[in-house]
Formats: C-alpha cells, structure tokens, sequence
C-alpha cells in the first residue's frame, strides 16, 4: 500500500493538521534532488540536463503563461518587459499554477484575490510587490459570505468554490468579500492589461457585477469547463465578455482567453 493510499484513511481532521508539512517536505526533497514539486503528471517528466536550455518556462496549470505572453506581444505589440497592470482572481498560490507569476518576474505591477489565509502567505513571501486581497470577491461589497473548502485540506485548494456541488464533500466557513470595481479603485488601480478569473463558479457573478468600460482589461483569461469549444462560447459567461468588444483568441483547455478589440494593432 503506497503513501497517499495510506494518508487519505486517516481521519480528515489528521489530514488537514499534516498536509501542510507534508508539503513542505515533499517540496525541501525536490528541490534539493532538483525534481518537479507537482502533485499531478501533467507536466511532470524528466527532462535530460542537456535538454534544460530549450525549455519554455510555465508554471501555469495548462501553459496559459505563455499564451498570454504571446498574445500580448504577437496580437496586441506590448513590450512585455515594460511595468503593465494584471489582476489575479482565485489566485491559489503564488507560483503554483499561476497565471500571472511571469507576468510579476518581469516586473509587472498586480494584485489577486484569495480568501485563503495559505495563498496570502505564499504572496508575501513570493511576491511581495503584489498586493493582496485576502477576499473573495462579489456583487456585493464589504460583507461576509459563506464559502466551501473540501474537507480534506486547510483552506487552499483549487476546488475552494462559492457554489459547491455537494454539500456532503466540503465545510462550509464564513469569509470577507469585496466587489471588484470598488477595490481597484480603493488600492488606485484605474486599468489593467491582464485579468484572470479562475473562481469556482463565481466567475458570472463576477462579470456581471464588473465596469468593462472603465478598466478596458486588455486580454481577460476566465476558466470554463467543458471539453466542447463552440458550447462553451455560448455560455453566460463567454457571450457576456464578447459583447462587451472581445474576440476569443485562445483557448488552454479549460481556459479561454478574450482579447479586446480596439487593443489589437
């Protein structure tokens, strides 16, 4: 019986308490044997030393960091190691997974948006330029909402959702939410070139409740799930941002990726 088989019969309570330092040393033990500290295959090889030059670096779940980096400077013509604005909503962690982490190595100025106390560690200590928002984020702004965390972690998971699908598989805690526009615009922030919103199910309510006009986000990444690409440009969510001036102009499996039109040169 392997590791992880042992580890998910322990009670969830022993599980929230040692997955943390399970982590922590699965981590210490690849980067000392300089190995890969992914949970998952995908993207998980052994690359040869000599191969190393050639690789393009992603830390993005699907390689969507480097989608952005070539719409931005393919599609749209924006020097990328000039300081631009991005937005990060459900940004899970700094450097796992993250769709903005190399966006901020090349000096890049954001902020995100997490409720989970975990992800607002590994900001500041990974990207203390940042700023962050330990928040979900909402219509409404200012208030307290209930939000579901899988019963088997602390509170950083990339299944942390608004709107659960069974109540049975995750807890319910209570967390701050904010409104999008009102807290750019309390932290000075008046455009951005890049947002993501990778939220669980939120990502309507988001869009909704969100002034297109006044930020003009140059290229928005949002994560649909499906694995049909003309149905899931018929959702809420994708005819929503294509009637704002957007054109769907990548896709990353689950994420697509809408670029504005009168920002294209």
């Amino acid at each position: 019986m392997n590791l992880k088989v042992i580890f998910k019969k322990l009670p969830l309570r022993y599980q929230r308490k040692f997955r943390p330092l399970i982590e922590k040393i699965f981590y210490l033990i690849n980067l000392i044997t300089l190995g890969q500290a992914l949970h998952d295959t995908i993207g998980k090889v052994a690359i040869s030393p000599l191969a190393k030059p050639f690789l393009k670096r992603s830390v993005a779940q699907q390689g969507e960091d480097l989608l952005i980096d070539r719409l931005l400077s393919r599609l749209l013509k924006i020097n990328l190691n000039e300081t631009h604005i991005y937005v990060d909503i459900g940004a899970f962690h700094a450097i796992d997974h993250s769709v903005t982490y190399l966006l901020y190595k090349r000096g890049w100025r954001g902020i995100a948006f997490d409720p989970s106390t975990d992800t607002k560690k590994s900001f500041k200590f990974w990207r203390p330029r940042d700023e962050f928002v330990c928040a979900a984020v909402g219509e409404t702004d200012n208030t307290t909402v209930s939000f579901f965390v899988p019963k088997n972690v602390n509170n950083r998971s990339l299944s942390n959702t608004k709107y659960p699908s069974s109540l049975a598989e995750f807890r319910e805690v209570k967390v701050h939410q904010v409104n999008l526009n009102e807290e750019l615009k309390r932290r000075n922030f008046n455009k951005i070139d890049v947002l993501n919103i990778d939220v669980e199910g939120a990502e309507l309510e988001i869009l909704r409740s969100f002034n297109f006009d006044y930020f003009k986000p140059k290229i928005i990444a949002l994560e649909i799930h499906g694995g049909d690409i003309q149905k899931n440009l018929e959702t809420e969510e994708a005819k929503l941002i294509l009637s704002k001036g957007y054109r769907c102009s990548a896709c990353a499996v689950i994420t697509y990726f809408f670029v504005r039109e009168d920002a294209i040169n």
